[in-house]
């Protein structure tokens, strides 16, 4: 897992990320640049703690009497790094892969393989017009004293949250690029009308027939609500980037995941996961009545009110959506799909006892034994490791909703964790502490563990729960054999660091050995499981420069590897893929 990033509620001290942004004063009219992570500094007239300052104080940066040009100019000269200019020329190769792949597509026949290719381009352009609209709204405010803190560039890693999705769809589903890109277009600076209409002009602009529903003129508006729900509970706690991506799959969930598109068990989960956020949304405001609350019988008396809806609201309306389809309560469901054969009941089992002996031994020995922080947070990517590599192969439904339970149970953990919400709270936040550096205590929210079971899902989930992909696997060789050996490696025996990182060379060279050893023993389940005439591999060298690359981005990039790694290994082998 990679560093967290300075809060916003501590001074940063200086970074090479280039993150930074400003707030307007509040007699500040509509305009494009709107930050509402800083809204509440906006009455001081202030700015708040940027995320992380340039390597340069800002006031040597440049004049900004010499003009908007040659002050970003300035800027730029300052922040972008070496590490940048190296992940701009990764995000270039995939970029060519995705090219070469419809070029070949045309020339096999394809109509609208380059149009594809075309839209997706102009998307791209229009999300960087936006950020040039940001800065240029930045600097006329600074310029004519509406604020009073220079402009400074936007974040770098912003740039994840773009293309991931894009390529992604292209590589997937690139009949679902218009709708995908009415997400990506979204900048979270702007202001959340203006997001709004962006949407619509890409829809419209871009769409066809297919394209005009009552679902897909929600979109827009289901994916600034996402946006602004996870900035409304977590918004200090992760990064703009990370904001994004997470808002850009709820909504692609929620919209993308039909019936009779996909597999049924993604169908019950994406509506398990909307009366989730329900549930969430109806009992927050009792919980900021809780937290107000000094008298302690009313204090209990807001807290069963916060278990009650929560709970009931998530039942009920679960039980409105999936009743209809499902036939029956889907719990009810759930232990019929369980119990359908004896591979999942016994895999079931084997689940429920390992884990019952694991998760208290490993609490329990790691809280007397004294280890490096690195083995403590890195065994949990090896237990996921060895209770989901086989199921994953045979049982792909089934490993799908264990995956989906337990990050839903993760979340409720954390929450009950972060607002030490009785009876449970204070003896997680205790438990957990062994667990967490100081990093991980800068912030309320811990997301590390969620984003590692969000992480490892993700493949699995794109490729509609297909076990006979190879790139379904990659969550799991990247996060559990890869990153974790990565991080052990480099920890210990790493002397040579990657420019401006704190990560090390000896590291990334452990995790290319950690991802081939994954592909080894890949091909091993696979026979085993009698699957290795069915399902197409990479070949050895392009499974080679899959790993190299993983290795390369997890060293240099500066983001959550829990979320990002996986997603660009699956871009990785799905485009070696295509040229296997």
């Amino acid at each position: 897992m990679p560093p967290k990033k300075s809060k916003l509620k501590k001074n940063a001290a200086s970074s090479n990320s280039v993150v930074h942004h400003q707030v307007k004063n509040k007699t500040t009219a509509l305009d494009y640049d709107y930050d509402a992570q800083f809204k509440s500094a906006a009455d001081k007239d202030v700015v708040a703690a940027p995320v992380s300052a340039p390597p340069k104080s800002i006031e040597e940066v440049g004049d900004v009497k010499s003009g908007i040009f040659s002050y970003y100019m300035a800027l730029v000269d300052v922040c972008i790094n070496t590490r940048h200019v190296f992940q701009l020329f990764m995000l270039f190769f995939l970029t060519n892969l995705i090219y070469l792949h419809f070029k070949t597509q045309e020339d096999n026949g394809s109509t609208d393989a380059m149009e594809k290719m075309i839209t997706a381009s102009c998307i791209i352009l229009a999300a960087l017009l936006e950020c040039c609209a940001v800065l240029n709204s930045r600097f006329r405010q600074f310029e004519s004293g509406k604020t009073k803190v220079k402009p400074l560039l936007l974040d770098f890693n912003y740039v994840y949250s773009v293309f991931f999705p894009l390529a992604v769809c292209l590589t997937k589903a690139s009949n679902k690029l218009v709708l995908v890109s009415c997400c990506v277009v979204q900048i979270a600076y702007m202001n959340v009308f203006v997001r709004c209409l962006i949407s619509y002009v890409i829809l419209f602009q871009f769409g066809d027939n297919d394209n005009f529903n009552g679902k897909s003129l929600l979109l827009p508006i289901a994916s600034c609500f996402f946006y602004e729900a996870i900035h409304k509970f977590v918004g200090s706690e992760i990064e703009f980037s990370e904001k994004s991506f997470l808002s850009v799959i709820l909504a692609m969930g929620s919209f993308l995941i039909n019936y009779n598109d996909s597999n049924l068990t993604l169908f019950v989960m994406r509506n398990l996961y909307l009366s989730f956020i329900i549930g969430i949304i109806i009992a927050s405001p009792i919980l900021e009545l809780y937290k107000s609350q000094t008298e302690k019988t009313l204090k209990y008396t807001w807290l069963l009110g916060i278990y009650i809806l929560f709970f009931s609201a998530g039942l009920i309306v679960s039980d409105k959506l999936l009743l209809p389809t499902l036939g029956k309560f889907h719990l009810n469901w759930l232990i019929d799909f369980v119990t359908a054969s004896e591979q999942r009941t016994g895999i079931f089992k084997q689940w429920f006892i390992a884990s019952s002996i694991l998760i208290p031994a490993i609490f329990i020995t790691f809280s007397k034994v004294n280890v490096s922080m690195s083995l403590k947070r890195k065994i949990w990517h090896f237990v996921l490791l060895a209770l989901l590599a086989k199921p994953m192969v045979i049982e792909p439904e089934l490993t799908s909703i264990a995956l989906f339970g337990v990050l839903g149970i993760l979340i409720i953990l954390e929450i009950v964790r972060a607002n030490d919400l009785p009876p449970f709270g204070g003896a997680l936040r205790k438990l957990f502490s062994t667990f967490q550096d100081s990093k991980d205590n800068e912030g309320q929210f811990v997301l590390s563990y969620i984003y590692l079971i969000l992480g490892t899902s993700l493949p699995l989930w794109v490729n509609n729960v297909d076990s006979l992909q190879e790139s379904t696997y990659i969550g799991l060789l990247t996060l559990g054999l890869g990153d974790s050996i990565a991080s052990i490696v480099g920890s210990r025996f790493g002397r040579h660091n990657w420019p401006e990182t704190n990560k090390t060379i000896e590291g990334s060279v452990a995790m290319v050995v950690g991802i081939m050893g994954g592909y080894a023993m890949l091909d091993f389940l696979f026979q085993t499981c009698s699957v290795q005439d069915k399902i197409v591999v990479l070949s050895w060298t392009n499974r080679f420069m899959c790993a190299v690359l993983c290795a390369l981005f997890e060293g240099i990039v500066d983001v959550n590897d829990n979320l990002f790694l996986p997603v660009f290994g699956y871009l990785a082998e799905e485009l070696f893929m295509f040229f296997n």
